[in-house]
């Protein structure tokens, strides 16, 4: 740190020390302590800041957290997702509320809030999302690193509260210490094993690094040498520094289970190893014996074997669970409740066949009242007989207390989903229905939604709820902000792909040019239906769409045609169409640049009608992704005409009007000098980032 900057960064600390927050100096141009006892010298007090910065004038700051202040750090750096993460959590419970923000030097985030009790953890929010509470601490503005980069202010303003879901994820984070006495027989071998697993966990990632630490903590001394022998092997090891960083890593680990766990994810396996775990940390689940059983096939050919059934045909089959995925206020809750309805009465929904059977609505977003309100406007709707319907319907009202049907729970260092009492009340609830609907995932899983064994966990054991009496269970679920965007695009669902995997059949309700779409997105068991289209009636009820609708088929295929013709001639001009559906190298800024796109898809007007040209083209299988390497060797994707894959010389030709070809040069002359800073229209965009306008320029022939 140069000599200039000294000063400001005494008076940083000073000013911050003023406003109330605990500070302490950190070594120059790094981010860690430059003393030990960190957690508990950290002051506001004036004196004392004054003379560490006297002492150490080139010293970054560091703010403790804790005793009311946490913090949500948003990590972006060596390919975490963190603000992947966010968004879908945003998706989920709401945006955050405006606070106090930093930017750090990788691009990511640190958000202040005010919270009591909150402690610190690494990634149990989601990837990529830490939280700094009670015994961690976070780098504050000015505080510049060795390469010059620096923390600066993003948003200066009052510190909001916690959010609920924050506090709430934070606290199960809390979990109970490992026992106080392993017994002196097991630690040599339990040592043993951790090492054989640490041979297997690469320790150049910093996220694993600071993971398997934390995973350490809890065995103190042991964990710490462990931990420390094991940094020694990457090449990135900083015997000096290395020691310092054991110190601020968050004591609320997740154990040595987790260490185990991330080594079989490199292909370590030991099962002794895991057995020996679950005897040491009594309360630990057990390794389980056979867990594969045979399947009898000798009489396959000659025995009867019953086919698969449905609830509704070929929608919701019985004894399995059907995810139904989109964004919120898109009408998913009623269009369950109508479907329901319609299983209670025993009559056919859009066409598809039902079979009679109870229903139990399980309402833990909206209140009672409301689903009593929809209820009766559906009936009305549809003509149903009410007396039916609510004979063979029953709602449960759980939107008042938390909701949850399963919690995470981490004790003795290992994290797994336990089932809560509201979980066991709609077990003994269940009875004899045959349709189940549980309205909403985010209210009913109270676990991290990117972790695929927790989710296949939750889905697995709401699926057992109807296997009994073969019931089928209708799981509603938010979708994530990207397909709520651009229609599902096949993504339907917020976190990790076992939301998808674990379910058998898989329906999205996406907003279309005519209205809304009810799509079958995944069926196991059979052919899915084809997509269901559906209007609001006056009183707020979704009924298929039975007038003709060809008039906006036909607008639909005009407009997947011309860009089917757009992409065509682009390819012909040696121009590639980015996949990308957001960002400044989008398909439709490509193709704006070009003359073949009507105006009615260009700009924020048509681009709606752009992507669901895209889709229909992507559908019906006229264009496809292509693959590529650029000049940089940068892994691309495109669009390319099917018959253009791999051999794009050999497009079908497609008719293109004098004036345009005589302009389709100088059109890709002002594109490629408008992306090189010229007067085009994104060249305008004087804030564009180079490496973005790189990226497009590559494209270009």
């Amino acid at each position: 740190m140069n000599s200039k900057t000294e000063p400001a960064m005494a008076e940083a600390a000073a000013a911050l020390a003023a406003a109330g927050w605990r500070v302490f100096p950190l070594k120059p141009a790094t981010k860690l302590p430059a003393i030990k006892a960190w957690p508990t010298l950290a002051t506001s007090d004036a004196a004392t800041v004054a003379a560490w910065w006297g002492q150490w004038p080139g010293a970054g700051i560091g703010i403790a957290t804790g005793r009311g202040v946490a913090v949500l750090d948003v990590d972006c750096k060596d390919g975490a997702r963190g603000f992947e993460s966010l968004a879908a959590l945003e998706n989920a419970h709401g945006p955050l509320p405006p606070t106090l923000t930093v930017e750090t030097p990788s691009g990511g985030q640190h958000y202040y809030f005010a919270a009591e009790g909150l402690r610190t953890s690494a990634g149990q929010l989601a990837a990529g999302l830490d939280v700094r509470g009670e015994g961690g601490f976070v780098v504050a503005p000015p505080t510049a690193l060795a390469d010059g980069r620096a923390y600066r202010w993003a948003h200066v303003t009052t510190t909001a509260p916690a959010p609920a879901w924050i506090a709430a994820a934070a606290a199960r984070a809390s979990i109970e210490p490992l026992p106080a006495a392993i017994p002196a027989e097991a630690m040599p071998e339990l040592v043993a094993d951790l090492r054989s697993a640490l041979d297997a966990i690469p320790a150049d990632n910093r996220t694993d690094w600071i993971a398997v630490g934390a995973a350490l903590r809890p065995l103190d001394g042991v964990g710490r040498d462990l931990w420390i022998t094991w940094s020694a092997t990457s090449s990135k090891h900083n015997p000096e520094a290395d020691p310092d960083v054991w110190e601020t890593i968050g004591h609320d680990s997740t154990g040595p289970a987790a260490v185990f766990a991330r080594a079989q994810r490199h292909g370590w396996q030991n099962p002794q190893a895991l057995r020996r775990l679950a005897e040491v940390f009594k309360g630990a689940p057990a390794v389980p014996g056979s867990a594969l059983r045979p399947v009898p096939i000798g009489d396959v050919m000659t025995a009867t074997v019953p086919p698969p059934r449905f609830i509704v045909h070929p929608l919701i089959p019985a004894g399995h669970l059907t995810l139904f995925g989109s964004h919120g206020g898109s009408g998913k809750s009623i269009l369950a409740l109508t479907i329901g309805a319609h299983v209670a009465a025993g009559q056919p929904w859009a066409g598809f066949a039902v079979e009679r059977r109870p229903v139990l609505y399980v309402s833990l977003e909206d209140a009672g009242p409301i689903a009593r309100y929809r209820l009766r406007k559906v009936i009305e709707a549809y003509g149903l007989d009410a007396a039916a319907v609510t004979g063979g319907l029953r709602i449960l009202d759980g939107a008042e207390g938390s909701g949850a049907l399963m919690s995470e729970n981490a004790a003795f260092g290992v994290r797994q989903l336990v089932e809560t009492a509201t979980l066991a009340e709609l077990r003994a609830a269940v009875g004899d229905a045959g349709l189940i609907v549980v309205d909403n995932a985010s209210d009913a899983y109270d676990g991290p939604e990117n972790d695929r064994r927790q989710v296949r966990a939750f889905i697995r054991a709401l699926a057992s709820l109807g296997r009994q009496n073969g019931a089928g269970v209708l799981l509603l679920a938010h979708i994530d902000k990207a397909a709520a965007r651009f229609g599902s695009n096949g993504n339907s669902y917020s976190g990790s792909s076992a939301w998808h995997n674990s379910s058998r059949s898989r329906l999205s309700l996406v907003d279309e040019r005519h209205g809304k779409e009810l799509r079958q997105e995944k069926l196991n068991l059979g052919k899915a239906a084809a997509p269901v289209r559906l209007a609001w009636t006056d009183h707020g009820v979704l009924v298929p769409i039975t007038g003709d609708a060809g008039a906006s088929e036909a607008q639909g295929e005009t407009d997947a045609l011309a860009v089917l013709a757009a992409i065509e001639a682009a390819a012909r001009d040696g121009v590639s169409v980015p996949t990308s559906r957001t960002g400044p190298a989008t398909a439709q800024r490509v193709l704006e640049n070009l003359p073949d796109l009507p105006a009615h898809l260009r700009g924020a007007r048509g681009r709606e009608d752009f992507w669901n040209a895209v889709t229909d083209l992507q559908r019906s299988g006229r264009i496809a992704v292509e693959n590529f390497w650029d000049a940089k060797r940068h892994a691309k994707e495109r669009f390319t005409v099917a018959s253009q894959v791999s051999q794009v010389s050999q497009v079908s030709q497609v008719p293109v009007a004098s004036e345009q070809a005589a302009n389709r040069e100088a059109c890709i002359a002002g594109f490629a000098g408008s992306l090189r800073g010229g007067v085009g229209v994104i060249g305008a965009k004087e804030n564009m980032r180079a490496d973005v306008a790189t990226d497009v320029m590559e494209s270009l022939p």
